[in-house]
């Protein structure tokens, strides 16, 4: 058995502990995250569930033993489960600066964790606006008709495709306003996602 962290994320690599003993991949940078940060993440969103009333998954959060990768990736690895083979990616710097993606070229499938979010606009605390649309980029290269968000469900390429046009007006956003050619109104104005996201964005 191996299990494979897309990022860092409370909600992608808290409840590895339910699978050990089995090899842990991530990318390298996952690994010095959980290291330096994983504890105060923790108890971060254990406080954060506890008052807002979910007392109960703010226990569970609270009770997490974290579970270090063993199996770390810089750009690239490839693994084979059985038989089947699963390539482990990494296209830069853009949910987090360290997201893998997972491709089984024989499911025609990709794992892309938080790189594609469906139901939801993308989530740019960590990002690196800049470098998203590079990495959808990477995804689409891999030619897989099945894409796994890490929240909602499968999409098709076609999605990939708009959800990277719309990071791509966000990073130019970005760039105008780091150029003084927009003022912040004006960007959340352009944008094609809710103000609190671009101005999340914009803060990158």
């Amino acid at each position: 058995m191996a299990v494979v962290l897309t990022h860092s994320h409370f909600d992608h690599s808290f409840g590895t502990e339910v699978f050990a003993p089995c090899a842990v991949w991530a990318h390298r940078r996952c690994h010095a995250d959980l290291v330096a940060n994983g504890k105060q993440e923790r108890e971060k969103w254990a406080r954060r569930y506890r008052e807002r009333g979910d007392v109960e998954v703010g226990d569970r959060i609270a009770a997490v033993r974290l579970v270090l990768p063993d199996h770390l990736v810089d750009d690239r690895a490839e693994l084979d489960l059985g038989g089947r083979r699963v390539e482990l990616r990494h296209f830069g710097p853009a949910h987090s600066d360290h997201d893998l993606v997972v491709h089984v070229p024989d499911a025609g499938a990709v794992f892309a964790g938080d790189l594609v979010e469906h139901g939801a606009p993308p989530q740019f605390g960590d990002a690196s606006p800049q470098g998203w649309p590079a990495a959808l980029d990477g995804i689409l290269a891999l030619d897989t008709p099945i894409v796994l968000p890490g929240h909602g469900d499968p999409v098709d390429r076609d999605f990939v495709r708009d959800q990277r046009a719309e990071l791509a007006l966000v990073a130019e956003l970005c760039r105008e306003v780091a150029a003084g050619t927009l003022n912040t109104e004006q960007a959340v104005a352009r944008s094609p996602y809710p103000g609190e996201f671009t101005l999340a964005a914009l803060a990158r």
